[in-house]
């Protein structure tokens, strides 16, 4: 294991902070979208009703 590039003999994976800071990004990014949705449907649906749906 080549502990430079993360590898073995024929696979080159070089990590840099641009990579990762836009991978953290884009995490940030899909988790808000997909927090999003459900929130909306539960902001826009009645108290009570959802108290007798769970």
């Amino acid at each position: 294991m080549n502990w430079d590039t993360f590898s073995h003999v024929g696979f080159s994976l070089k990590l840099n902070s641009t990579m990762i800071l836009s991978a953290l990004g884009f995490a940030v990014i899909m988790g808000f979208i997909g927090g999003l949705i459900p929130a909306s449907h539960a902001a826009n649906r009645p108290i009570v009703d959802s108290l007798r749906r769970s």
